[in-house]
C-alpha cells in the first residue's frame, strides 16, 4: 500500500513542500512502513536506517519534515568549526531564504532551531554509527534515542581515543576545554 505524504523540505535552495511516496505493508498483522532511508516495524517506536541513508538527497527527521543531507552536513560543520548554536544556524537559514516566508502554501513560515536541531542530531547519530560501527538504537523520539545510546557512544569514543598512541608529543594526554559555546538543546 502506498500513500502520498507531504513534508516540509528544507533544501540548500530554500524551503519547499515535498511529496514522498511512503510504503506500508497491507498485511494487517505486519503494517511495516518503508520510508526514504529507513523502515519501521508494525506499531514500533524503532527506526531502522538503511546502510546508505546518508547518501540519500534528503533525510527525514520527523514525520512531516525532511532536510537536504547537504544542509545537515553544513550544519554539523558550522557547529564544529564555528561553534554556532542551532538558533543561530536557523536564523541564518531563514535570512538567506526569507523570500519563501511569504508563500502561503508553506506550512512553516520559518525554520525553528528545535526543528533544525532534530535534523542535525539525527544526521550526527547516523554519521557516528557509520564511522565507528556503533549499533545505535533509533527511535522516533530523538530524546529517547539520545538517552538510550549515550553510554554506548561514550564507551566507543573513549575506546577509540584512549587507545590511540603515536609519537606526537602530548599524545595520550587529554585536555578538556569548555568555552561555553557548545550548541545546546532546550
Amino acid at each position: 500500500q502506498r500513500q502520498m505524504c507531504i513534508r516540509d523540505r528544507y533544501s540548500a535552495n530554500g524551503p519547499k513542500i515535498g511529496k514522498n511516496i511512503d510504503k506500508r505493508c497491507s498485511n494487517q498483522s505486519c503494517k511495516a512502513g518503508y520510508f526514504l532511508g529507513y523502515y519501521t516495524p508494525h506499531e514500533s517506536d524503532f527506526k531502522f536506517y538503511t546502510a546508505n541513508a546518508l547518501k540519500e538527497d534528503f533525510i527525514i527527521s520527523t514525520c512531516d519534515t525532511a532536510f537536504a543531507t547537504s544542509v545537515l552536513y553544513d550544519g554539523v560543520l558550522s557547529m564544529k568549526c564555528g561553534h554556532t548554536a542551532f538558533n543561530t544556524q536557523a536564523h541564518m537559514y531563514n535570512l538567506k531564504h526569507q523570500y519563501h516566508q511569504s508563500q502561503p502554501q508553506f506550512q512553516r513560515s520559518t525554520l525553528s532551531d528545535k526543528c533544525l536541531a532534530k535534523g542535525i542530531w539525527r544526521y550526527a547519530l547516523l554519521d557516528l554509527e557509520r564511522r565507528y560501527n556503533i549499533g545505535i538504537e533509533h527511535y522516533h523520539n530523538l530524546d529517547k534515542t539520545l538517552e538510550a545510546n549515550m553510554e554506548k557512544i561514550h564507551a566507543k569514543l573513549e575506546e577509540v581515543w584512549t587507545q590511540h598512541r603515536c609519537q606526537q608529543p602530548g599524545c595520550g594526554t587529554i585536555l578538556v576545554c569548555d568555552g561555553g559555546m557548545k550548541p545546546h538543546r532546550r
